[in-house]
């Protein structure tokens, strides 16, 4: 049977995530579900937009993928499996899913029925798109290791990091998300502290996945938007990939359209060359009292991905 890879960008929230998946999700070996850890919610609950403009349950792709793993969606208890996942697949129980020895019997019978709800539903993506990659942008630590468990799957994680400073930044502003035909929604805020603290906690729970998947690097939002194609082919050839042209960065007639991702930044609905620019508008925009107590609360973490040097 053939093993399923699963590329998955993982770290903090607002890092990102959405510009590199939507790259990555143009070359024609690779599918991008997006942030596919909220589909029982923003899919089955809510009915969201998939970024192929269509209502989530109407999506013909999410459709063929459901049918394959259960049955059609008719067959999926949305409120049973997000209480299934509160109960296993959160940051505090990362450790558990870790080590195996940490688990209560309670736990470890949960855990292995969620395990095998993701098994069914990677291993039906993987067979309806038939590509040779799944790039998932989740983030989740937690999620992503309670992945790793499923049955088929090899994971690889790229771990995204950015500046916590501009992270703090992204997090206070209001941006509309284009999510439902029926409203306008808005990309939910933080402020300073909270998005600090998760910044911190997210990357060192990310730097965990590094000793259980075969293929781990580390990418510096920075770094990537001065030199993507320098970046993307290092991806790309830690997963033995070769001959990327990545040519939806300049030619908007090669820039696949029909890309199924669930959520993320609203650029996942837009269509024709990417451009990709350095946002550095917090330098000059993020208050002096917000730079210090983002920096306090994230010292440590600045200082080892080089931040502090610059």
């Amino acid at each position: 049977m053939t093993t399923v890879k699963i590329l998955a960008i993982a770290g903090a929230g607002r890092s990102g995530s959405t510009l590199l998946d939507k790259i990555l999700g143009q070359e024609e070996n690779i599918v991008s579900v997006g942030e596919l850890d909220h589909v029982w919610d923003a899919g089955f609950r809510k009915n969201l937009l998939c970024s192929c403009h269509t209502p989530f349950k109407h999506c013909r792709f999410w459709n063929d993928v459901f049918d394959e793993a259960f049955g059609g969606m008719h067959n999926v208890n949305a409120d049973e499996i997000m209480r299934l996942k509160l109960s296993v697949d959160r940051a505090i129980f990362t450790p558990s899913i870790a080590i195996p020895w940490l688990r209560t019997p309670k736990y470890s019978r949960e855990l292995n029925i969620y395990v095998d709800i993701l098994s069914k539903l990677y291993n039906a993506v993987h067979k309806i798109s038939n590509t040779r990659i799944i790039l998932d942008s989740s983030k989740s630590p937690s999620y992503l290791h309670a992945l790793r468990l499923a049955k088929n799957t090899e994971l690889n994680i790229i771990h995204l990091v950015r500046d916590s400073r501009a992270v703090a930044y992204s997090w206070q502003r209001k941006k509309l998300i284009t999510q439902s035909q029926e409203k306008e929604d808005y990309m939910p805020t933080q402020n300073t502290a909270q998005s600090s603290l998760q910044w911190s906690v997210r990357n060192v729970l990310t730097y965990s996945l590094k000793s259980f998947s075969p293929s781990y690097q580390l990418v510096r939002y920075e770094d990537f938007v001065k030199e993507p194609k320098t970046i993307l082919a290092n991806i790309m050839t830690n997963l033995n990939i070769d001959n990327c042209k990545f040519s939806c960065l300049t030619d908007q007639s090669l820039n696949r359209t029909e890309v199924h991702a669930i959520l993320g930044n609203p650029i996942r609905f837009e269509k024709g060359p990417i451009c990709i620019r350095a946002d550095m508008e917090w330098k000059e925009k993020l208050e002096t009292r917000e730079k210090f107590v983002s920096t306090a609360l994230t010292l440590p973490l600045l200082f080892a991905y080089g931040y502090l040097q610059e």
